[in-house]
């Protein structure tokens, strides 16, 4: 069989195409050219393991561009609850008492350094600190009657409670053992302390009364009400945690979105308190050892431009009860305590790559 060909500057092969005939643009000027074989041409489908040299190409070339990279941001937040407790307790480890303080509503401000060492290992510093005080709540009850230990004999309540300060400081190390064009995982390690200041003033009282020796009348639980003086401040108490921790940490982007998850947790918490009781002229301390702490954090966000991205934030923060020992000022005396603290912080921020 016998044709003129005109040859062809270009062949694109779609799916499994049998060459059964070829036809030519134009015939002026044509040679002539004897079809010996018919021929098929496969084209075969993107292999898997193609597909996978991609894959790891495209978190290669990622994490080259990534490497030495730095980012900070900067997010105006919110506590916007929570509370810390202290607790004192009687030799048979009953409870004594219980101030109860409330976190809420306090403005903060976060800043956040992160710091891309390598494809595999990141550093991160972060820390909080509040802007201003805010008017909260303060809680005071006490179980003394010997005979009846669940019996709440006392309770004083404070709604012009001052929170004074609140603050935190973190430093960790992220190491990626997941690493793909859209998402990433990593263990986390990393160190932290926190710390929250407030003063109470004024307030009501319902006591039980007490006899000459101090000691509580039996039958009398909450049976003398009163207040204090608003402008007179009844106790002031603080707040200090220290914690080394481990944990885990999930990025996931999606064209310019990204998500962000982070949970911590420490076994090895050190929990330190201060009260001073000015009506009473006596100062406590406590101290905890080895108490557990779980944190949570979710961070969703939006690039408006390759290297500033807008996002919110939520976190949760738990430091649980820890057992602590507590000693009077200039005293040898000592006894059985708590210490425990729970918040939750809300923020929007921006963030810069360098």
């Amino acid at each position: 069989m016998y044709f003129q060909l005109k040859p062809l500057n270009y062949l694109f092969i779609f799916s499994f195409l049998p060459i059964t005939s070829i036809y030519a643009t134009s015939w002026d000027k044509l040679d002539p050219v004897e079809i010996v074989n018919e021929s098929e041409i496969i084209a075969e489908p993107v292999s898997k393991q193609y597909l996978n040299q991609q894959n790891v190409q495209q978190v290669e070339e990622k994490d080259t561009l990534s490497n030495g990279a730095m980012y900070f941001s900067l997010t105006p937040s919110i506590l916007t609850g929570g509370e810390a407790r202290k607790y004192v307790f009687a030799n048979d480890n009953s409870i004594l008492s219980l101030l109860n303080w409330e976190i809420k509503n306090v403005p903060t401000v976060k800043a956040d350094f992160t710091w891309e060492l390598n494809s595999w290992l990141t550093m991160n510093i972060n820390g909080w600190t509040s802007l201003s005080s805010n008017t909260v709540k303060m809680d005071d009850y006490d179980w003394r009657d010997p005979q009846t230990r669940s019996l709440n004999t006392d309770w004083s309540h404070h709604p012009n409670t001052s929170l004074n300060s609140a603050n935190k400081f973190d430093l960790n190390f992220i190491s990626w053992f997941v690493r793909a064009p859209n998402y990433k995982m990593g263990v986390l390690a990393g160190y932290e302390q926190s710390q929250f200041s407030w003063t109470s003033k004024g307030g009501r009282y319902h006591y039980g009364a007490t006899n000459s020796s101090g000691n509580y009348i039996q039958g009398t639980a909450m049976m003398l009400e009163g207040s204090f003086p608003d402008d007179e401040s009844g106790i002031g108490y603080k707040q200090k945690f220290r914690a080394p921790y481990i944990g885990l940490v999930a990025r996931y982007t999606y064209n310019k979105y990204e998500l962000n998850a982070t949970a911590k947790m420490s076994q090895w918490v050190q929990a330190k308190d201060h009260d001073e009781h000015y009506y009473r002229d006596l100062t406590f301390y406590s101290k905890g050892e080895m108490s557990d702490y779980y944190s949570v954090t979710l961070n969703g966000g939006y690039y408006i431009s390759p290297k500033v991205k807008l996002f919110s934030e939520v976190t949760w923060s738990d430091y649980k009860f820890s057992p602590a020992t507590i000693r009077i000022k200039e005293s040898n005396i000592k006894g059985n305590a708590g210490i425990s603290s729970k918040y939750y912080n809300l923020g929007i921020g921006a963030q810069y790559q360098f």
